[in-house]
């Protein structure tokens, strides 16, 4: 029974880790997405001046 027990909390930790990636990925994707649209938007207002 232990055995079992530490096969699923071995793949459980493996789950939760490429999750983890994952949502790191998609996070720095986000953000460098929206530095982009600022950097754009300021770039779009000095050229208005």
């Amino acid at each position: 029974m232990d055995l079992f027990l530490v096969r699923d909390f071995a793949i459980a930790s493996l789950h939760f880790v490429a999750f983890a990636m994952t949502l790191k990925k998609v996070g720095c994707s986000l953000s460098s997405l929206f530095d982009r649209s600022i950097d754009e938007s300021i770039s779009a207002q000095d050229i208005k001046i």
